[in-house]
């Protein structure tokens, strides 16, 4: 991918380093610029952006916010598929 971005800083580009900033060095323009030079420098095409959520890292994601080992929520997932997963109250709940 083409840099649309250099090692400066924004302010340089825009031509406002004359004048005092009105929004104290954090204006939007200069926000986007910071974002897009830091993707930049990491070096990936856009296409390498697509690939980084595959589904390997999806559902390691998944079983870490879950608090459960990658393997057990897989099993989970397999038994419910199949029909096998019987979801049981807890401990004191009633039926009715």
């Amino acid at each position: 991918m083409n840099r649309l971005t250099f090692d400066g800083n924004f302010c340089e580009i825009a031509q406002c380093r004359e004048l005092p900033c009105t929004h104290g060095g954090s204006c939007t323009q200069r926000k986007v610029w910071e974002k897009l030079k830091a993707y930049e420098d990491l070096g990936l095409e856009p296409e390498d952006y697509k690939c980084t959520l595959n589904i390997d890292i999806i559902v390691r994601a998944a079983a870490i916010a879950l608090g459960v080992p990658v393997e057990q929520l897989c099993n989970i997932v397999k038994l419910g598929k199949a029909g096998r997963l019987m979801v049981l109250p807890e401990k004191g709940e009633s039926d009715g």
